[in-house]
Formats: structure tokens, C-alpha cells, sequence
């Protein structure tokens, strides 16, 4: 049995931990991290990069008893800009879509309260990683442990890893995808973590959504039973150095081939966004942006924060690209003829192909909870001709694969959804991703053969 018990430190910058003064630097080639990548070219098997030891402790880098090693970045977050060039992180945020530059943070540099921060791991081994929380105080006293990963809402809660492929906490995809600097009492200096890695899972954990609460006796166990000397040693001149896309791709979940953005504001579409979904392989071409009206006054009513032309403005870069969906209430008290004609009239412009059609019906403790004047008949044909044309522009969109080839997710038996969300027919098993060419089309959709 193989664990690996490793502590690293996060200081917080109002309570800087002094460095120490000695900053040997040698020559380390990770030979086990190096065996279990994909190997790119037998150069980089010969590579030798520049460390500089951070930390005391036995280095342990004898030839005939080689260390165990476990390779740590701390990433800080820092806003892009326009002008600037590199790989960026895309983070939900209330205001929107921001786009965040990944920096390596130096060993012994303070992060500033309220920084957002992301960890990549990668081992030497196959196993099980868990890392855990300690508060650290000016009087050299620990906070009690808490298990900060795995949580089920951080990579689904799985925790294994592979050696020689990079982990990161959060993963890219999580919701959020960074860790926040806080500080829960004024002596606190700085933040202990402790990464433990596993040959098979640990049993007596039982993971949930928020981070768990250990006991100083097991923390204390697993150290006594699987701790040993360490020591620290940093890649030279790396400080400060951004996200690189190979450390983006490399971090990326293991196996995901298709990721899929679910429902969307319209304000949070901008440019950052979009280009990160033509940058991404992954990304289906698909985007749910509900609508709710395409009249003016109508969402003025609904208090919604955007107007029928900022709906058409933002979703115009992906037209035809992307395969755009909605959702729309019919029968506003704010609605008539008119404002039911603007939102036929968006609807068309927009370029949508699917829209979710909901008949307007009054809700206790909304302002118009007792204004219903549209009748319900006028609400049944209005929805029935929005339905229409949804489908008209649904069917048009279809036929325009037939003769081509497309990626098919098959999530039912005889069914699937192509790279845009459209919906095909197609013989293939479930759970695969299956290359197809589309033959033709039906009112349910499209009928397709493997390619």
C-alpha cells in the first residue's frame, strides 16, 4: 500500500509567514511524472527543469530510492482584459459571464483576502485524493480539519486520479470553479492543506454537498500512519507565469466530449462568452435563451432588464452557428394583438428553432395577480400560432443537415441529439457518441445511418 501525506501552506496577506532564507536550486527531472504522461517526444523525456527548495525536510532524490512525488500549483484569478492574450477561465458570476487569467502563485506569496484561487494536482500514482482544511492562527494553533474534497458538488465528488494526468479542484465545468479567500477571525494567518492520496477509497467518509467535519483523532491516525518527511521544491522563475492552453486542456475532465450549457439569460451573452463556446471542442452549438416577449412594453411590465432589440443584437453573432431555443409566455395582461405580433416578429429575426410556450396564468404575490384580461381562448390561439411557427423554423433547420455528417449522442434506444441539440433517429447503442450522415426529416425529427 502506497499513501501519500503531504501538507502545503496558504497565507493570508494581512499576517504574511516569513520565508525562509535558504533557496537551494538544483536540477530534478520528475522521472515517475514523466512515465505516466503521454509521451509528445522523446525531447521532453530528456528535459530537465530548474527547482529551488521552498521548505525543509529530507529531499529524499536518491537514485536508488527515489521520492515519492506529488505535484501542486496554486492558481490565483485575476480579470482579463481586452487586449490581453491567453488562456482564460470562464466564471458565472451575478453581474454575467466573466473571463478570469489563471497565474501560478510563487510559494510563500500572501493572497489577498477575497482572491479567488483554483488547485491542480497531479500524482505520480493512481489512487484516491483527498484534501483537507486546516484555519492557522498567529499563535501557531491549528483549526479543527475539514475535508474540502472530495464534496459532490466538486467534479460530481469523484475523487480518483490517474498518474500522470493532472486534477483540478475545482474542476473547469463546476459551479463555482474557484475557492474564495476568507478569513473566519482576526488571528487567523493563513489556511493548512493537507493532501492525502489513496490507493483504494476511504470507507469510513461519507461525502456530501458541503465540506466535512473531521475529528483531530483521525486527522491525527492518518499522520501518524502515513506521514513522513518532506520537503518542498518550486519550479524557478514560474511565478506569476499564466494558464497555458496545454495545462488547460490537460486539466480538463477526463472523457467529456460533449458539455452542454442548460438555460441562459440574455444579458449574460456577450462576447467573452461566445467565444469561449467556439473555443471550446466540447461545447455543444446549443443555447437556451429565453425570451418570455418580443415586445417592448410587454417586458417592460415583466420588469425584465432588456429590450427586444439587446435580445437580437447579443444572440446575433451565433445565428445559423448555433442552434438557438426559448421559452415565451403568452397572455401578459400587458399583451395584445400588437405586442403579440412584435414577439412573432422577434421570434422569426432571432433566428430561433425551438420555443417553450407557456399561457400567462396569475401568481399570489406578484404584482399582476389579480390582472388576467386576455381571454383564455386568445391565449390558446396565440400559443397555437407561436407553436406553429416554432416548428416551421424547427423543420428548416433540419433539412439543412441532410446529405451531412453529424456527432450524435445516444441517450435512448433509436434516439440521440446531434452537436447542436437537434434530435435524431439513429440505430447505435445508448451512452455512445456516434459519427452519422442525416438521410431525412420527419415532424419528430431527424433520420440518420452511421456514417
Amino acid at each position: 500500500m502506497i499513501v501519500i501525506l503531504l501538507p502545503f501552506i496558504l497565507c493570508l496577506s494581512l499576517f504574511a509567514q516569513p520565508q525562509s532564507a535558504q533557496r537551494l536550486e538544483r536540477d530534478i527531472v520528475p522521472e515517475e511524472f514523466i512515465k505516466a504522461r503521454p509521451v509528445k517526444s522523446s525531447a521532453a523525456r530528456r528535459e530537465r527543469v530548474r527547482y529551488r527548495r521552498v521548505s525543509a525536510g529530507s529531499a529524499g532524490m536518491s537514485r536508488t530510492a527515489p521520492a515519492t512525488q506529488l505535484g501542486l500549483t496554486i492558481w490565483r484569478l485575476r480579470r482579463a482584459t481586452a487586449a490581453e492574450v491567453g488562456e482564460r477561465i470562464i466564471v458565472h458570476e451575478e453581474g454575467g459571464v466573466v473571463e478570469w487569467i489563471p497565474e501560478r502563485v510563487e510559494a510563500g506569496r500572501p493572497l489577498r483576502i477575497g482572491e479567488k484561487i483554483r488547485i491542480s494536482f497531479e500524482s505520480q500514482q493512481a489512487g484516491y485524493l483527498y484534501v483537507i482544511n486546516r484555519e492557522q492562527y498567529a499563535d501557531g494553533r491549528l483549526g479543527e480539519p475539514s475535508l474540502i474534497f472530495p464534496t459532490t458538488l466538486t467534479r460530481n465528488g469523484d475523487n480518483q486520479v490517474a498518474a500522470g494526468r493532472l486534477i483540478e479542484i475545482p474542476a473547469q465545468e463546476d459551479h463555482p470553479n474557484f475557492f474564495t479567500m476568507v478569513r473566519s477571525r482576526m488571528d487567523q494567518t493563513g489556511e493548512q492543506l493537507i493532501a492525502l492520496i489513496t490507493p483504494q477509497p476511504l470507507t469510513e467518509l461519507t461525502i456530501g454537498a458541503e465540506p466535512l467535519k473531521l475529528t483531530d483523532e483521525l486527522v491525527t491516525k492518518w499522520e501518524q500512519a502515513w506521514g513522513a518527511t518532506a520537503a518542498m521544491f518550486e519550479r524557478a522563475n514560474v511565478g506569476g507565469k499564466t494558464w497555458t492552453r496545454g495545462e488547460r486542456e490537460a486539466g480538463a475532465t477526463p472523457g467529456l466530449e460533449r458539455l452542454r450549457l442548460s438555460s441562459i439569460e440574455i444579458n449574460h451573452v456577450n462576447d467573452e462568452l461566445v467565444a469561449a463556446l467556439r473555443d471550446t471542442p466540447t461545447a455543444a452549438k446549443h443555447l437556451h435563451v429565453p425570451l418570455q416577449s418580443g415586445d417592448d412594453g410587454v417586458l417592460n411590465a415583466m420588469r425584465r432588464r432588456y429590450t427586444a432589440a439587446t435580445y437580437l443584437r447579443r444572440l446575433e453573432p451565433l445565428a445559423d452557428e448555433f442552434n438557438l431555443t426559448s421559452d415565451v409566455i403568452v397572455g401578459f395582461p400587458a399583451e395584445d394583438e400588437t405586442a403579440f405580433a412584435n414577439t412573432l416578429h422577434t421570434v422569426e429575426r432571432a433566428g430561433l428553432t425551438k420555443v417553450h410556450v407557456f399561457p400567462y396564468s396569475p401568481r399570489p404575490g406578484t404584482v399582476t395577480e389579480r390582472d388576467d384580461p386576455v381571454p383564455p381562448q386568445a391565449k390558446r390561439e396565440r400559443g397555437a400560432r407561436l407553436r406553429a411557427l416554432s416548428h416551421e423554423l424547427e423543420l428548416s433547420r433540419w433539412r439543412t443537415k441532410v446529405g451531412r455528417e453529424d456527432v450524435v449522442l445516444v441517450d435512448r434506444p433509436g434516439r440521440g441529439y446531434g452537436d447542436d441539440y437537434s434530435p435524431f433517429f439513429v440505430d447505435a447503442p445508448v451512452g455512445e457518441l456516434v459519427r452519422v450522415r442525416a438521410e431525412s426529416v420527419t415532424d419528430e425529427g431527424i433520420h440518420a445511418v452511421a456514417a
